[in-house]
């Protein structure tokens, strides 16, 4: 989980990444870590680590928007707590850091191997802010598009897509809001 493993997004003489980051005592979790750069004038604008102690944070994934609003997927576990879907961001006209992060889907199980091949949790989740920065569309692995409102403290669920054919790894909105494709 240390590894950038999603690619850094350039836009309007920023550059903005998330990647995971050792943390807690000794290092023995993970958090989530946001930074935003200026690559012209070396000038780091944000600069957060996400995380709470004996959990650990991985697998992280940042859109960025044309208006400059941010929002970011991870996944999250702990000795009590099955790999769940979080996401966390801000809107353009924010303070610099990240608003408190919502559950978009809790963790059902412990994470097995099976078919004798890769058993991918996380590092496919996709999310994307609507026009209006209002909204914001999640997917991942279980087939679902979850639909949450950005305007309440916390976020809220306004509706969940179910029975898509395959896992959803990348969304966006059309730029009039009124479609996810």
């Amino acid at each position: 989980g240390s590894a950038i493993r999603h690619k850094a997004v350039y836009r309007d003489s920023s550059l903005w990444m998330a990647h995971s980051i050792a943390s807690g005592t000794g290092g023995a979790y993970s958090a989530v870590r946001y930074v935003r750069l200026n690559p012209f004038t070396h000038t780091n604008l944000e600069d957060e680590a996400l995380g709470v102690e004996g959990a650990w944070h991985f697998y992280p994934s940042l859109m960025v928007d044309a208006q400059e609003n941010v929002v970011i997927t991870y996944t999250r576990s702990s000795t009590t707590e099955y790999p769940g879907a979080y996401v966390t961001g801000h809107r353009f006209d924010d303070a610099p850091g990240l608003a408190p992060s919502v559950l978009l889907k809790a963790g059902q199980a412990h994470y097995e191997a099976v078919g004798g091949g890769r058993n991918r949790w996380g590092d496919y989740m996709g999310a994307a802010l609507d026009p209006s920065g209002k909204l914001v569309a999640a997917g991942g692995l279980d087939k679902t598009i979850r639909i949450w409102s950005l305007e309440e403290t916390g976020g809220k669920l306004v509706q969940s897509l179910i029975a898509h054919e395959d896992a959803i790894l990348r969304l966006a909105w059309s730029p009039d809001g009124k479609l996810l494709v």
